[in-house]
């Protein structure tokens, strides 16, 4: 059986081709598992943005670096004074097709233009939703923070080049309608939530739907979060620089236990470098100070340095607005980590409210203050807690059952006998 990835990460190539931004380990993770069985050849077609050797073999998987011009000097006039996506090249695609001639295409995600080539091809193809450009967009603007606002407090620079947060406002639009179009297009869907589903049934009356989790990395397996007693409380947040990910209420939160409730901690943000676009941003929006609210900005953290910083925490925050099944979440689940997180989008699928997790508001910094300062004194619901989410992490993220889920979805795509396959969603 030939399988061809269509995947916005280069997976087991990476190093090679010095492809550093982060995400996409569960992808290799995948790639790992299912290059070691035997009736799979499997291709991995990726966009990259040097010109590089059509095809690649590496490790037992052909790959095909597709050029898209992302960063040229006319590419950015073309994106930011007209808002052209650059994120796509079907004839590239169809190249990588004709060559590598699979059996089954499988699309990571509705984010990219690599699902246009759902139009283009006869073969059997699934899209693995990933995260809903949609919904984003519908919850891209923060409670109380307006575009104008936004644009009020862009530099000078932002605004003469049309960068910054008021164009990517703007650029979401444009992707959100292309995923729009790339979901009607398909037929079939790899989902993890109730929620991704159901954004999905919005757009498509029929549909063949498979329940498939995602692998983690390895490391997160093998280690296991244990309660301490610290003098301060240690939160750790893992995110992006997005309007939508949660990043004033951080702050606002920060606030409220400092200032009022006259709680000791420190809260460390992985993922933002210190003085990014977008603190600065929300500072000026709101009149607050992030090293003022005991907030330090870590900058990206990988292996051993992410799980030290994930392992000494007392509490794992997910601030976003919006989210199907976020890796950051579901990794701490793993170690066992006490989680909050928004109610939103996948996320109760993920976290059971005081079993495996805590629900909160997701635009109330009060409601997360009152759970951030009264959690750490339960030790009983901490340990139930830490209990059973690394339960069910365990089961939900199996290396075993999920290789098992993707290989018979192909089977029965390659046949023609897809269905709707309804699996109890843990």
């Amino acid at each position: 059986m030939k399988v061809l990835w269509l995947s916005p990460s280069p997976a087991g190539l990476s190093a090679e081709v010095n492809f550093n931004f982060p995400g996409g380990g569960w992808i290799t993770s995948l790639e790992n598992n299912l290059k070691q069985i035997p009736e799979i050849e499997l291709a991995v077609c990726f966009f990259h943005y040097l010109p590089t050797t059509f095809r690649i073999l590496h490790d037992d998987v052909t790959y095909y670096p597709v050029y898209t011009d992302l960063f040229s000097l006319k590419q950015k006039i073309r994106s930011r004074f007209f808002l052209q996506l650059a994120d796509t090249n079907t004839e590239g695609i169809l190249k990588a097709i004709e060559d590598f001639k699979p059996d089954v295409i499988q699309v990571f995600g509705t984010e990219f233009g690599l699902g246009e080539i759902a139009e283009k091809t006869n073969i059997p193809l699934i899209i693995h939703i990933q995260g809903l450009l949609n919904p984003i967009y519908a919850a891209w603007l923060p409670p109380g923070i307006s575009l104008s606002t936004i644009h009020k407090h862009a530099s000078w620079k932002n605004k003469i080049l049309r960068g910054g947060f008021y164009h990517d406002y703007k650029m979401m639009e444009k992707r959100a309608a292309r995923e729009e179009r790339i979901i009607k297009r398909c037929d079939n869907f790899f989902g993890r939530t109730l929620w991704d589903k159901s954004v999905i049934s919005i757009y498509k009356k029929t549909f063949n739907y498979f329940h498939c989790d995602e692998m983690l990395r390895s490391e997160f397996y093998r280690y296991e979060w244990k309660m301490k007693r610290n003098k301060i409380i240690r939160l750790v947040t893992t995110i992006n620089e997005s309007m939508y990910k949660g990043l004033e209420i951080v702050l606002q939160t920060a606030y409220l236990l400092k200032s009022k409730a006259n709680i000791s901690f420190e809260w460390n943000i992985v993922g933002m470098q210190p003085g990014s676009e977008l603190a600065q941003l929300i500072e000026k929006i709101t009149g607050l100070r992030f090293q003022d609210q005991c907030i330090r900005f870590l900058g990206p953290r990988i292996g051993d340095d992410l799980l030290k910083e994930l392992l000494n925490a007392d509490l794992f925050i997910h601030p976003s607005y919006i989210d199907n099944s976020p890796n950051s979440v579901c990794e701490a689940q793993l170690l066992g980590m006490p989680v909050i997180a928004g109610r939103v989008g996948g996320i109760p699928t993920l976290v059971n409210n005081e079993e495996t997790g805590i629900l909160y508001n997701s635009n109330d910094p009060f409601e997360l203050s009152s759970i951030i300062k009264d959690l750490p004194n339960d030790t009983p619901l901490i340990k139930k807690i830490s209990r059973q989410a690394r339960a069910i992490a365990l089961k939900r993220h199996n290396y075993e059952t999920i290789t098992t889920t993707v290989l018979n979805t192909y089977q029965m795509m390659i046949k023609k006998e897809c269905k709707e396959v309804l699996i109890q969603i843990p």
